[in-house]
């Protein structure tokens, strides 16, 4: 369930445990729900908290890219969720 897998993201950062990971799987966990914003924000928050960690400066690039599209091509959330999943 994405809604108590956010929960525990949400502790895990509370409880300062590895909030570098906790923000990466947030933002994992808002590309699953199409919510690219959320995602660049939370990849953002994990590269601060870990020192520009390569997985999630990674992963902020292709979301960047699938907003960037987004603008540009105007939003259909299939075509944008298989993009992201290609990336």
């Amino acid at each position: 369930e994405l809604e108590a897998a956010d929960r525990y993201c949400d502790e895990a950062v509370q409880l300062g445990w590895s909030a570098g990971l906790a923000y990466n799987s947030r933002g994992v966990l808002a590309v699953v729900k199409g919510d690219y914003e959320a995602a660049a924000r939370n990849f953002t928050a994990a590269i601060r908290h870990s020192g520009a960690d390569a997985l999630a400066t990674r992963n902020l690039r292709r979301v960047q890219a699938v907003l960037a599209r987004q603008e540009r091509q105007g939003y259909d959330g299939t075509v944008l969720a298989r993009s992201a999943e290609s990336d």
